[in-house]
């Protein structure tokens, strides 16, 4: 039996310790104290999938407003990982979010190491499969540069209008010394 729950600071304390250090790098996880200030202000959504009463995948977002989410975490338990898992938790995490905007990030295929490109397409294909699609916009954060996905972006949103969105959420989530630089791709 596989369910999404909505998850609690405990919840949110548990998989911090025990799963986000090793799905991501150092330079990319955020303090847990910072996660916990944004949910307490109604900000941050955590969601986890059980299979068998046991996390399988978890998902984090920033709430920039009732119709727009940004996808901060995503990942899938390691023992998990490659058995579509994660694309069964997006399918039924749709029913509990409704008709909102998602926002994500992917990293660019951008690098010198052929192995990480294909890993960042295969990443790429999962979203695109999941119903999102490359938005055309970009950032820099961390050091990285990510091509940004959308799932509902809302209609006649033009390129501008999607930076200037983008530079809200940003504004509200990342420190002004570390918000990113969104620009759009022709």
């Amino acid at each position: 039996m596989s369910t999404v729950r909505k998850l609690n600071e405990s919840a949110l304390r548990g998989i911090y310790d025990a799963y986000m250090h090793e799905a991501f790098p150092p330079a990319e996880l955020k303090p847990l104290a910072v996660m916990l200030r944004l949910m307490e202000r109604g900000r941050y959504l955590c969601y986890g999938y059980y299979r068998n009463g046991r996390l399988a995948v978890y998902a984090f977002f920033y709430r920039h407003d009732s119709r727009v989410l940004l996808l901060d975490y995503f990942a899938v338990t390691p023992e998990l990982r490659g058995r579509g898992v994660g694309s069964a938790f997006l399918a039924a995490l749709d029913a509990v979010l409704g008709g909102v905007c998602i926002l994500g990030e992917v990293e660019m295929p951008d690098s010198h190491d052929a192995g990480l490109n294909a890993m960042r397409l295969r990443r790429i294909a999962f979203y695109e499969r999941a119903g999102f699609s490359l938005t055309g916009a970009a950032c820099r954060l961390y050091g990285v540069r990510y091509a940004i996905i959308a799932r509902r972006l809302p209609a006649g949103l033009t390129a501008a209008g999607l930076r200037g969105l983008l530079r809200e959420v940003y504004r509200g989530l990342v420190p002004a010394p570390l918000r990113p630089f969104v620009l759009h791709r022709e």
